[in-house]
This record gives structure tokens, sequence and C-alpha cells, in this order.
């Protein structure tokens, strides 16, 4: 009778030893390795009898699959008695026979199992029993990307069971770690009360309607459409479905709609707070930011806030602030040019750098923490959009905070609003701020933080202001000029860039002159409307048209089908191409494109110049906000060449001898300059192209031309006969 015991004792710990061997080792095929921990102790009692009988029966089949739950204890004694018969095969793999002395007593959530044996050899265990346990037993399995729903709605309150809730991405992925990712976990709140959820993941902008309607047509009742760049799919869908509500994450609303709401935040103020702590990081005088497209306005605002910020605290500081140049559907999935650029600014001297723009924004983090030695930062970085300490924790060495929008909050909150029927068509404004310091809240004083305090507080009275928004406007003299002959077109606000010459900038009388601002008074004069002048930074310049800051931009803005996503473009009115300027003492050594791999190329941040210089193999790329900049770089010899609408890089060069700089090889392009217009007045833009065509057939383009550039406009501008 006690020997049966033991030996049921035994199989019961052999069959555990089986449940964990497999836990261990097989299982379903893993996208990383598994880590590994040295071997347990091994017990201190070993058998040390040999049972004279054996089971007459062994089973024949063990389980295929392991129990979802491992038993959290063990036993404590290992039977002293094994079979006195010893197998004549031995597989060759052994299962260890020893049980480890602490089981996990939670099952991973994803784990490696080898295909289970549907036979049991008919001969038992042999005598000898291993004194060493597997060298690796995973104590935690990287498994696939899963996102944990919050507990944001109170069920006990909301009993959402009727409820559907469907959310379509941006481009990218739902778990990226930042913008969708956050907006997810305020659509799962919803599930944790009983709603039906579910997300498509967009692959390509011109899939947005399509996604859109899968939701719609399969009576969901709210959708949830993340990114600017959804704008104009989810109103065009709201008028499709007056039934169906729409949450509109980063979607300002100027006119509401019934079954609209937009989820906007005030990024400026969050990246207001990132800057002050910047630059009070800093011990470089430099800090950097790596963004996503300036052709998105929550981007152009937290970049804005946060130079606002970091020069409030410090006038002189030096800030590199790199847009990405790719289309919408690039810039902010491309975590490879994101560690590029993080990595240049670091390499000129930024110890903070603030990643802003999705994956792409990861990246920069990510290669700022690889730059931190042992000793800790700086170099430090700032995260965006949610406390990126948690979703990217592959930053915790120099993440010292992000600027957050409270996204997921924003979305449950207006779930909770729509079942209360207590929601309001429009904007709906959700919480923005700086996360916790954690690991690295020893780095920032206590003075800082109470300043942090401070700022956030007046940010939210209105009685610190981040300037984002407020224009610089010309003298009265230049701003407008009053022809009566369509006045229904009211005051046309027109911005520019007043910093490239011929085209548009400043005299010594600080009157806005050139090229540009003569053709929109021409223009202006024949359409038969008003107007004033704006002058303001190039970042940014076609979000704030979009957005309706400005009712057209004549700054010699190319025409890309990038920007004519989300704005209008006029006919053209001058052809450019992009050229490369070197000093003339290199012009035999640097001839053309294929001669600039390896070199640092300079440009004007957000150009065509910079797009194009972007994708040439090989180069180290350096971003000024003005070319003359790029220039002084280059002349310097910081920079090796440039690359720069072909007509301004000439104008700079006649009129600055001294540099010493020539133009190299034949055009890198073609490309037309036209005026923006605001996509909702199309009868302005009918009004510059006739206008337009008129200068051009009656000559008066030609003499304009020829004015500025001391030579004939091409064929195609010149009037015909």
């Amino acid at each position: 009778m006690i020997k049966g015991k033991r030996l049921i004792g035994l199989w019961l710990v052999l069959a555990l030893i089986a449940i964990v061997a497999l836990a261990a080792c097989g299982g379903e095929e893993k996208k990383e390795p598994t880590p590994t921990v040295p071997p347990t102790e091994v017990p201190t009692e070993v058998p040390t009898e040999v049972p004279t009988e054996v089971p007459t029966e062994v089973p024949t089949e063990v389980p295929t699959e392991v129990p979802t739950e491992v038993p959290t204890e063990v036993p404590t004694e290992v039977p002293t008695e094994v079979p006195t018969e010893v197998p004549t095969e031995v597989p060759t793999e052994v299962p260890p026979t020893e049980v480890p002395t602490e089981v996990p007593t939670e099952k991973p959530t994803e784990v490696a199992m080898a295909p289970a044996a549907t036979e049991v050899p008919t001969e038992v265990p042999p005598t000898e029993v291993p004194t060493e346990v597997p060298t690796e037993v995973p104590t935690e399995v990287p498994a696939e990307p899963e996102i944990v729903a919050k507990e944001l709605i109170p069920c006990d309150k909301y009993d959402l069971s009727e409820l559907k809730v469907g959310l379509v991405t941006d481009v990218g992925e739902v778990d990226d770690k930042s913008f969708n990712q956050s907006s997810w976990e305020g659509v799962l709140a919803a599930e944790l009360c009983g709603a039906t959820v579910n997300y498509i993941q967009t692959a390509s902008a011109a899939d947005y309607a399509d996604n859109i309607a899968e939701f719609a047509e399969n009576d969901y009742s709210i959708i949830v459409t993340v990114g600017f760049a959804l704008g104009p799919a989810t109103l065009e869908a709201a008028a499709l479905y007056p039934d169906v509500l729409f949450i509109g994450v980063d979607q300002f609303q100027g006119e509401a709609l019934d079954n609209v709401v937009g989820l906007v935040f005030h990024e400026d103020q969050a990246g207001y707070l990132a800057g002050v702590l910047a630059a009070r990081l800093t011990q470089t005088g430099t800090i950097a930011a790596v963004l996503g497209t300036d052709q998105v306005p929550p981007v152009v605002a937290f970049k804005e806030g946060y130079e606002a910020g970091a020069r409030e605290v410090s006038p002189d500081i030096r800030i590199i602030s790199t847009y990405h140049p790719g289309a919408i559907d690039q810039a902010f999935t491309d975590p490879e040019w994101g560690a590029g650029t993080a990595k240049q600014a670091l390499d000129q001297d930024a110890d903070v750098v603030f990643g802003a723009g999705g994956k792409t924004g990861n990246g920069a983090l990510i290669e700022v923490a690889n730059a931190v030695g042992a000793g800790g930062p700086p170099p430090f970085c700032i995260g965006v959009d949610t406390d990126q300490w948690y979703t990217v924790p592959e930053a915790h060495p120099c993440l010292v905070s992000s600027a957050v929008k409270l996204l997921d909050k924003g979305v449950a909150a207006i779930i909770m609003a729509f079942v209360d029927e207590t929601l309001e068509p429009g904007n709906f404004f959700g919480e923005a701020g700086l996360a916790d310091f954690h690991d690295l809240a020893g780095s920032v004083s206590d003075e800082v933080k109470t300043e942090l305090q401070e700022v956030a507080a007046g940010l939210l009275d209105g009685s610190i202001s981040t300037g984002y928004g407020v224009t610089e406007e010309a003298p009265a003299e230049e701003e407008t000029t009053t022809i009566g002959e369509g006045a229904d077109l009211g005051v046309i606000k027109v911005g520019l860039n007043a910093e490239y010459q011929p085209f548009e900038f400043v005299d010594e009388n600080d009157n806005i002159v050139g090229f540009d601002p003569e053709l929109v008074a021409l223009i202006a004069e024949r359409a038969g409307f008003d107007y004033e002048l704006i002058n303001t930074r190039w970042d940014g310049i076609f979000v704030a048209l979009a957005s309706g800051e400005f009712d057209m931009v004549a700054s010699a803005a190319t025409i890309t089908e990038e920007r004519e996503e989300i704005i209008d473009f006029s006919n053209p009115y001058f052809y450019a191409n992009q050229r490369i300027a070197v000093l003339e003492s290199r012009a035999d050594e640097i001839k053309g494109v294929d001669d600039l791999a390896g070199l640092k190329i300079a440009v004007q941040a957000g150009t065509t110049g910079d797009i194009f210089a972007s994708e040439i193999p090989g180069v180290q790329m350096l971003r000024y906000d003005e070319i003359t900049l790029a220039f002084q770089a280059l002349a310097s010899g910081d920079a090796d060449a440039i690359v720069n609408d072909g007509p301004t890089s000439a104008d700079i060069i006649e009129k600055n001898p001294e540099l010493g700089a020539v133009l190299v090889g034949p055009p890198l392009s073609e490309e037309y300059y036209g005026i923006a217009v605001q996509p909702d007045k199309p009868e302005l833009l009918d009004a510059v192209n006739k206008a337009l065509a008129e200068l051009i057939a009656d000559g008066t383009y030609q003499e304009l031309f020829e004015k500025w550039f001391d030579v004939k406009p091409p064929e195609m501008f010149l009037p015909q006969e």
C-alpha cells in the first residue's frame, strides 16, 4: 500500500515535470527570443529505493496542450523510490525529471511550445535522476503587442452592451505606442462596460473612406477617426451616415455638424512646458525637435510651443527643429529617419531632443537613449501625446517627461457624454500637459518643478501665451490696397515668409517687397479685392492656410502632390528648379549630385530642396530656418553644399560675392510655383487664375519678371501672338 502511494506520487511528479518542460520548450513561434535565467536549486533528496513493482498500465496519450493555469505549489519532497526497469530506448532529448523549486504564479501571455508527443514509451524512466534543471527557464516571455484596457468609464453607471464603437487609425498600426494606441485605449474602456469594439488599421490615405464605410455599413453607432488627415473623409462620411456619431481626433471643427465632435487639444501649451523643461536641462545651450510633417496642425503647434517655451527661458538658446520631409502617410511611420535626424542633432551638440511624430518620433527617442552613458543623461529626451515611459521603455535612459494629450480620457469622456445625451457637436477640448519625470525626477530640481507648475497655471488662466497663431502684420501702407470691383471677396489675408529674396523680403524701411508681393498687388487690382500681407514663419505655413489663418499664400511655394492634399494651387506663375551651390574652391571636386554622398548638405527646412536632398543616399542633412543661414554655414565650412531653388540661390550668390559660392551641375528637378488658396474658397481661386492669365496675356507679367530677374521669363509666361 505504501509502495503504491509512493508510485502514484512519482507519476504525479512526472506529469507535473512534463507540463513545466513543455511550457519551457515548445509552442507557438515567437518573433523574439525567450529570455533565460540560471537553473534553480536541486532538491536535497533524490530517490534512494527502487520499487519492486511497476504499473501494469501506462497512459498511451498525454495532453497536446498546456493547461491554462500552472499550479502555484509543488510537492516539497520528491518520491524516494524509482522503478527498477530501465527503458531500452532513450529519446534523443529527455526532459529533466527535476521539479523547479519555484513555479510562475501567472501564465505567460504566450509560451513557445514544441509539439507534444502523442505516445508514451512503454518503458519507464531510467533509475538515474538528473541533478540539473533546464538551463533556460523563461520568467517573462515576450508577447505579441497587447494593449490593456483602462477603467476610464464607471461601468456601474454605464451599461454599454448595446453600443458598437469602431476606430479607424491614421496610416500606421494601432499599437504605435503613441497617437493611434492612446485613442484606441479610450475605445477599449467602453469594451470593459460591454460595448462591442473593433479597429481598422489604415495602410494608405486612399483607404480612409472605405475603412470608415466598413464600420458604418455594419451598424456601428460611434466611429472614431484618428488624425488630422482623416478630417475630410470624416466629414464626408458624416453626411452619408447621419445616425452615426463621428469622433474626429485632432480634427478641429470649423462649422459644427450635428453628428461630428472634434477631440482637440492645446498642443502648443504642452509643447511650451516641454520647451521650458528642455531649456532648464540643457548644458550645451542647444536643444532639438524631431517632428512629423508640418501638414498636420497639432505637430506645428507642439513645435511652436516648444520653441516659445525654450526661448522664454533662454532667448539665445539654439533650437534645431526638423520636420519630416515626406508625405503624411510616411511622416509618422519612419523611425529610421527619426533616429538619423536625432543623431544629427546630437552631433550638433543638442543635449535635449523632443520627439513628436508617432513612430518617427519614437525612433528619435530610442536613438537619444542609446547615446546615454553609464552615468546617465544628458542627453535627455521628451516624448509626446501619451506618457511614453510606459509605451517606449527603450527610451527610459533619457526620457525625462512627455508632452501629453490625454487622448484616451478624451475619447472615453465623449462616449460617456453621448450616452448621457449631453454631448454638443463641434469641438471637445481634452487635457494636455507634462507627464511624470519617473526615474529621472532627480535630474529636475525642485525650483524647476515649481516653475513648471506656475507656467502651467499661467497657461491655463491665460496670463501666459505661447504666441502660437499670433501673426506679425506688415506696416499698413504695404498691407492693403482697395479696388472697388470684387469687394464681395472681402479682405484677403495673404501669408508669406519674407526671408526669401528676391521673391519676398523686408527692405531697409521695414516694408515687405519682392516679386511675389508685387504680383499679388497686380492680381488683386485685376480681380478687384482688398488684401493684407502677413509675414509668418515658413514652417507650418500651409497648415495655417488649411486651418483658415490665411486665405492664400504667395511665397515662392512649389506645387506638390502632398501639399495639394490639404490646399489648392493656382495655375503656375514661375518655373523653378533645384540647384547645388558650393564654394568656388571646391567646384572641381563637387560637380553634381553624384558627388554629394558623405557630405554635409545645408537646406531650408521644409522646402522642396529639403525633400530632394533627403533622398540622396549617404548625405548628412543640416536644416536651417532661413536659406541665408545655410549660405553662412557653407561659407564657414560647416556645410559642404547647398540644395535650394536655383533662382533664389543665384540671387544670393550675385548679391554676396564675398561668399565665394557658385552653382554647379545641371538642374536637379523641374518644378513650378503657384499661389496656394484655402480649399473652401473656390471663388478666390477662380479670380486669381483669371487675373494671372490676363497679366501674362497683356505682357504685364513679363515686365514684372524682367524687373526682378533681368531676363525674359520662360516662353510659357510670355504673351502669345
